[in-house]
């Protein structure tokens, strides 16, 4: 008896362990320059309607690995945020402050997606920050059966349009801020971004300026 319980002490220790590792935002993160291109004949969300307060359950298309969970599907927000699951709300976080706009000839900003290769690919199409008809904002997130996390920014206004420096939040979040760490994000300049796990009581990071067309930004899953 004395044995067993031993067994199941030891067991109970293993598991907390795992499970506060498994919480811990250990990613890393990289950057490198590509191309931007867009999706070939994807799935349209939005079908060219205003969907600023409008969010869109998708399939994932394989086991998605993130913070010691696997989810399936996924949630994409018109804050920018994509979410795992909404009772953990564990998060993907992409340029806030972007949103669903009308360009000069009233078109409404697209959200599609595809599966390609094994590759999620959510592309966010002609968004903008202000009600500027031509300041017109591209990026794609690309997901990984591996768990890896690409953001790939394109043709974008930063030229002519300067947003302020809580503008680029790229990183995951755990927005119920229930574990030692609440995010890991990337800061600093685009050219040389540094990624950060951060506590519940630091303050979030941002990138400044806005990143340029042809920035990737890779989060890789520990």
């Amino acid at each position: 008896m004395k044995k067993l319980k031993l067994t199941l002490a030891s067991l109970a220790i293993t598991f907390a362990v795992n499970k506060t590792e498994a919480q811990n935002f250990s990613y890393s993160l990289s950057n490198t320059t590509d191309n931007y291109t867009e999706l070939v004949s994807p799935t349209n969300l939005s079908n060219g309607s205003d969907w600023k307060h409008t969010s869109f359950k998708i399939p994932i298309g394989f086991s998605f690995p993130c913070l010691g969970q696997n989810f399936d599907s996924l949630r994409i927000e018109p804050n920018g945020f994509i979410i795992f699951d909404k009772k953990s709300n564990y998060a993907l976080a992409t340029y806030k402050g972007l949103s669903c706009k009308q360009d000069s000839s009233q078109n409404w900003s697209t959200l599609s997606y595809a599966l390609s290769g094994g590759i999620l690919k959510i592309q966010y199409k002609n968004l903008g920050f202000t009600n500027d008809a031509t300041e017109l904002f591209n990026y794609q997130v690309w997901m990984y059966s591996n768990g890896n996390i690409e953001i790939h920014t394109g043709p974008n206004p930063t030229a002519t349009y300067i947003a302020n420096d809580q503008t680029t939040l790229l990183g995951l979040v755990n927005m119920n801020q229930d574990t030692n760490t609440k995010a890991y994000l990337a800061s600093g300049s685009p050219d040389s971004p540094i990624g950060s796990a951060i506590s519940i009581n630091d303050p979030l990071l941002y990138l400044f300026p806005i990143p340029s067309d042809g920035k990737v930004f890779t989060f890789i899953h520990p």
